[in-house]
């Protein structure tokens, strides 16, 4: 799998990374992907991001902007556009580079393009100054 890591852990590690992984990914600025178990160690396969607080989902041929809501945990991912009106030029542009700079246009079986520099976290953090909240 190319843009990945592998992490390399005992199991003790994985069973305390599984338990808080929401926190995981944002200390470690990854998306956990899997973990393989060989005897007692394990690897774990993530994908770099700039940030696992958002992404771009790419279904049916529409393109919309999640954002993760956050409790003491993760809660799960919202659709901002139902939430908010946004600028329609800087959301255009988010969504491109995200998928477009980001991700090299790269075809994610699951749709979900996650930021991977900090542009595209600075472009976000423009864009919810815009928001227009329902």
């Amino acid at each position: 799998m190319s843009g990945y890591i592998k992490i390399k852990v005992d199991l003790d590690e994985l069973g305390v990374i599984i338990r808080n992984v929401d926190s995981w990914e944002r200390f470690m600025n990854v998306k956990f992907i899997e973990a393989d178990i060989t005897g007692n160690k394990a690897t774990i396969t993530a994908m770099p991001v700039a940030t696992p607080g958002f992404f771009v989902w790419v279904q049916n041929g529409e393109v919309r902007l999640m954002a993760e809501v956050v409790s003491e945990s993760r809660v799960g991912y919202v659709d901002l556009e139902e939430l908010a009106e946004f600028d329609v030029n800087l959301m255009e542009r988010l969504k491109l580079i995200v998928v477009c700079k980001d991700n090299n246009a790269s075809i994610d079986r699951d749709g979900r393009y996650f930021p991977k520099s900090q542009e595209s976290v600075e472009l976000y953090k423009m864009l919810m100054k815009t928001a227009k909240w329902k």
